[in-house]
């Protein structure tokens, strides 16, 4: 009787064991850009719906144990497409990550970061940068905007090419108070007749006090948010004029 109990014992572990054995399966792979082929570190490889998850080494390289042959494999990064891979027979991946592009007209740079513009609640301009200055042959960035912006008011005192443009955005906060607006390029304050209109990638004017108020008491007379061309990935693009 003992010995029954024993090997009906011991099947039970066996199978167990097997069972157990068969929902861990060790998957591995590599992750590259799909256009360069150039590995990518740091992309996220999870099963989907679980806490299970890795992120691949300086090589793109990964390894998992996954629970069934059903898992999603979910791999996500930064700037690029996120994929699903059911596991199915397969214990080696090769993944090409497409580079996520967005068009640049959808995207609005606030204070805190960007957002799309169906996202937007505040009183924000976007500038077409390329489609407004390249149409206006003036000397300084101030000059270009004129006209440009809703609300935006720009004007010359004294008429010589050389003097800073008076900007007017929300009206006069008193008759002797300043009432400029505040100027940012890339983050730091400065003066639009600082820079050169051809460095220019991307301009945005917050009007209203819930779209200025990060940058506190200085932006009491609304925000011009200056972002300049950056290297990029890709074709060298060359400009002259």
């Amino acid at each position: 009787m003992k010995v029954k109990y024993f090997f009906i014992i011991s099947l039970l572990i066996m199978v167990f064991a097997q069972f157990s054995f068969a929902q861990n399966i060790s998957v591995s792979g590599k992750v590259t850009d799909a256009n360069e082929g150039d590995p990518l570190t740091g992309v996220s490889v999870q099963v989907k719906g679980t806490t299970v998850g890795t992120i691949t080494d300086l090589d793109g390289m990964f390894k998992l144990n996954v629970p069934s042959e059903k898992s999603v494999l979910v791999f996500s990064y930064v700037g690029y497409k996120p994929q699903e891979v059911v596991v199915g027979s397969q214990r080696t991946f090769n993944i090409g990550m497409e580079l996520d592009v967005v068009t640049l007209e959808d995207i609005v740079i606030v204070g805190y970061g960007s957002e799309k513009k169906e996202n937007l609640t505040g009183a924000v301009t976007a500038v077409n940068v390329t489609k407004t200055l390249p149409l206006k042959p003036v000397a300084d960035v101030a000059r270009a905007l004129k006209g440009v912006v809703p609300g935006l008011t720009i004007t010359n005192a004294t008429g010589k090419l050389n003097d800073e443009a008076i900007l007017k955005l929300r009206g006069y906060g008193s008759v002797n108070g300043p009432s400029n607006p505040l100027v940012l390029i890339d983050g730091v304050e400065g003066k639009l007749s600082d820079i050169n209109p051809e460095s220019i990638e991307k301009v945005t004017v917050l009007k209203d006090a819930a779209s200025a108020s990060i940058y506190g008491a200085r932006a009491a007379f609304g925000v011009i948010l200056i972002t300049t061309k950056q290297g990029k990935a890709g074709k060298t693009v060359v400009n002259y004029s």
